[in-house]
């Protein structure tokens, strides 16, 4: 078992039936994943499970992003779970991106994404995996993978085209354009945009 990051990535708070996670990794933008990320997203999502006063989940993320995705900076330098060989890597992938891809999939209440700025790459498929998106009017949403010549390995590419439709997912996976918020509620991406507090 992976040791536990002295600050984790989900900040837990709870209003009667409703958990509310945050990622706080607000001075990254909130980027994923760490190495224990997917560990953390497994065990927060059979917590909820196991607790039958919980109701729904929403998840948002502190300060002025959602989620930026994938760290830029580790993938450059080759570092934490983009070191070593391909085969490493993917198998790395598979142990922590699945894991946060596969946790939320199996959350048995509903899952809420608040999404208060950008949700781009793996954050756009994290948003993308909740049965209700509500997003503020500052929000955008990208698959911008094409643009660092690698593939969406989080599900997006098999989600994407099931929210908005093949032609609109198309063309957000070949351009790496993103969206903003107006846009996505007009092609089914969100349920509603709403303004912008605080």
């Amino acid at each position: 078992m992976a040791p536990v990051p002295e600050h984790r990535l989900i900040r837990h708070d709870r209003q009667g039936g409703v958990l509310i996670w945050t990622l706080d990794r607000e001075h990254r933008l909130n980027a994923l994943p760490d190495l224990t990320d997917g560990e953390e997203f497994a065990a927060a999502c059979a917590e909820a499970n196991a607790d039958h006063g919980v109701r729904c989940v929403v998840l948002t993320g502190a300060g002025r992003a959602f989620s930026a995705g994938g760290d830029l900076t580790a993938m450059r330098d080759g570092r934490d779970l983009f070191a070593g060989s391909g085969a490493e890597i993917r198998q790395r992938y598979r142990r922590v991106v699945h894991r946060i891809v596969r946790a939320l999939y199996d959350l048995e209440v509903p899952l809420v994404s608040a999404v208060n700025g950008p949700a781009m790459g793996l954050g756009c498929g994290i948003a993308c995996t909740a049965d209700i998106r509500i997003a503020s009017d500052r929000a955008s949403f990208g698959v911008p993978f094409l643009k660092l010549g690698i593939i969406p390995g989080d599900g997006g590419a098999w989600r994407l085209p099931r929210d908005v439709g093949y032609a609109r997912a198309a063309e957000m996976l070949f351009t790496g354009r993103s969206v903003d918020a107006e846009t996505a509620e007009r092609w089914g991406l969100v349920n509603r945009v709403v303004p912008t507090t605080g």
